[in-house]
């Protein structure tokens, strides 16, 4: 996870490592070939970048019916995609001179995955495992069982349609290096399931009457903020003013207050939504309910807030249930989003 650019290079051009392999150099991403090797897979099908080449049009077409195909054999299939808030997309966006809207053209990605694994069987949707990662990625790669096509990020150049791709084995030499990066990044503490990154897991334990909520979150400047469910829901959001929140899967407590979603100071905040959920959705739309989450200082804890004798009622947020505490920055403007070679 640590390695400089410069090392992979270096190693890239090293060749080979053990046996000999067979490299096939592609000038631009041959996106037929990949969904044919999706379609032809029998074990395994991975893929790591910014947000898969395959999911721009025309080639989405293609390539998700042979991904729906593959997951119907029982092929594993994992994605990893860079988390549209984080630092590095920040970076990406300055490497492509702002000519493309990075976040609002990945946030659409992680939608499209999102409905697709909708649509799929439950025996489908047990083999498929989208991740978002939110580390500055050494290389993209593409695997279909022993076959990967993989090419560094080159500084400058985070586009990829002019750079090579390398076909190779994916067991050793250069496919080996690429494909050891991808499973230390899946596993990384800063990287985070699908449905983690869209929703977070609400229960109020003093309410027993209350079911569980599955609700859209967003982070601004370091902060949760949590609306109402989409679709919306006749639950208890609305009553969580004021209350002593506990992310039960970290340390420490929240206040939770209460904000106008339609005060004009929100409008930022809005667009967070907006660019996150889509402006389709109800909470890309004008939320019911938002709920600012802030940490409690250490001097009340310590005081016995946050404890069980705490006043107020508790809310708990489910263990595992929050995504990756990267995306933190301020939203963003909205802009158009533009095809992006990734």
């Amino acid at each position: 996870m640590s390695r400089s650019r410069g090392w992979w290079r270096g190693r890239w051009r090293a060749g080979p490592e053990g046996p000999a392999e067979t490299r096939t150099e592609h000038r631009g991403f041959p996106h037929q070939r990949f969904v044919e090797g999706v379609q032809r897979a029998e074990r395994l099908v991975r893929v790591l970048g910014v947000a898969p080449y395959v999911m721009n049009a025309p080639y989405r077409e293609a390539f998700l019916p042979a991904l729906r195909g593959a997951l119907h054999r029982g092929v594993r299939v994992e994605v990893l995609v860079l988390d549209p808030q984080s630092r590095a997309a920040d970076q990406c966006a300055l490497d492509l001179d702002g000519t493309v809207d990075v976040t609002a053209t990945v946030s659409e990605v992680l939608r499209a995955f999102r409905t697709f694994a909708t649509t799929l069987e439950p025996a489908e949707q047990e083999h498929l495992d989208v991740r978002v990662y939110s580390a500055l990625p050494p290389a993209r790669m593409y695997r279909w069982d022993d076959r990967a096509i993989s090419s560094l990020f080159p500084t400058g150049n985070w586009a990829g349609s002019d750079i090579e791709h390398y076909e190779t084995t994916a067991t050793t030499g250069l496919g080996r290096l690429v494909d050891e990066q991808f499973s230390a990044l899946r596993d990384d503490d800063g990287t985070c399931t699908l449905d983690a990154y869209f929703t977070v897991g609400l229960t109020c334990p003093e309410r027993v009457d209350a079911p569980p909520v599955t609700s859209g979150y967003v982070r601004v400047d370091g902060r949760y903020y949590v609306a109402d469910t989409d679709p919306p829901s006749e639950v208890w959001l609305p009553d969580l003013d004021d209350l002593l929140v506990r992310i039960s899967a970290r340390d420490g407590a929240f206040h939770a207050v209460r904000v106008d979603p339609e005060h004009p100071a929100m409008s930022g905040l809005a667009a967070a939504f907006r660019r996150k959920y889509g402006a389709e959705s109800g909470l890309g739309g004008r939320p019911r309910v938002m709920v600012r989450l802030d940490p409690v200082p250490p001097a009340e804890m310590a005081a016995g807030r946050g404890t069980s004798g705490a006043r107020g009622r508790r809310l708990s947020l489910l263990p595992g249930d929050l995504g990756s505490p990267q995306g933190s920055r301020p939203p963003e403007a909205p802009g158009s989003a533009h095809r992006i070679a990734r």
